[in-house]
């Protein structure tokens, strides 16, 4: 189970939905549970969408390799050094449809307006993972790009679809959008820490490639220390500061953790601990 939540992605989800949770208090509006389930159908979709496409690219890489006879020992060491993460044969396709008919069933229910927003989004994050480009090259593979692809994404999902499901009419705050996109920011790059070494391997150019992980990880502790300033304004109990401190100084302290899966739940934990101070009535509405 562990395996599943953590390679098929639902603890990412869960992370996402619950941000859904901490912005709509910020907003001052009534809990979005509708809001909610669409991100987290539409995250686990999205996610095993580019699950299913990396693992065609890698296995095509190697054929090529193979049939090449060159580079095959770089690209069969890249590509088996990612099969811990993989899910057992069908695992992948049988998420993806379970996701497609959860998040159809949300959308059934959601506003029109809601609905368009979704099948925009999804489409567009889906195609960033598709191999759409001269080539077989996909988005992701342009340099620099996922650097801020996926935070961006999932700050503009976590707000637009609450306020859609709400009707709208809602002001979205500077400083809550800046929180959420550094809490997405922090938790890509803290599992790209993880897997720098394949990346470059494979042309992806994410932080700690660009950077080194040294200055990355410089990075991530000056995008903490920005986080728990901005917590600073919007909390209530100064627990909400010494949560934030010691979860963001225990990531970055286990970040070469070798095991992918606890990595993982460590770089979720980041979306999770908004909702987590949320629970415990440390963060006021806006």
């Amino acid at each position: 189970m562990i395996r599943l939540a953590v390679h098929g992605h639902l603890i990412t989800a869960l992370g996402t939905a619950a941000l859904v949770y901490f912005v709509s208090c910020r907003l001052g509006i009534a809990a979005q549970h509708l809001a909610a389930g669409v991100v987290f159908a539409a995250t686990v979709l999205i996610y095993n969408l580019d699950h299913f496409f990396d693992e065609r690219g890698r296995s095509f890489q190697l054929q090529a390799a193979r049939r090449l006879k060159r580079g095959n020992t770089v690209r069969k060491e890249a590509f088996s050094s990612r099969t811990d993460r993989c899910l057992p044969r069908g695992w992948v396709p049988a998420l993806i449809a379970a996701s497609a008919a959860v998040l159809a069933y949300f959308l059934w229910k959601a506003p029109q307006s809601t609905r368009y927003l979704v099948l925009v989004g999804a489409l567009l994050s889906s195609l960033y993972g598709m191999p759409c480009l001269p080539g077989s090259r996909r988005l992701k593979d342009l340099p620099g790009l996922k650097i801020a692809m996926v935070p961006l994404a999932v700050t503009l999902a976590v707000f637009l679809v609450p306020i859609s499901t709400h009707g709208g009419g809602v002001r979205m705050p500077p400083l809550d959008l800046l929180t959420v996109f550094l809490l997405a920011f922090s938790s890509a790059t803290i599992c790209d820490m993880h897997d720098a070494n394949e990346d470059r391997t494979e042309g992806v150019l994410t932080l700690p490639v660009a950077l080194g992980k040294t200055l990355t990880r410089v990075l991530l502790a000056a995008c903490h220390v920005l986080l728990a300033l901005l917590v600073v304004t919007t909390s209530t109990a100064p627990s909400s500061i010494v949560l934030l401190a010691l979860s963001f100084s225990a990531i970055v302290a286990v970040v070469e953790i070798p095991q992918r899966s606890v990595h993982a739940i460590l770089a979720d934990i980041v979306l999770l601990l908004p909702a987590l101070l949320l629970y415990g009535g440390d963060i006021p509405g806006g």
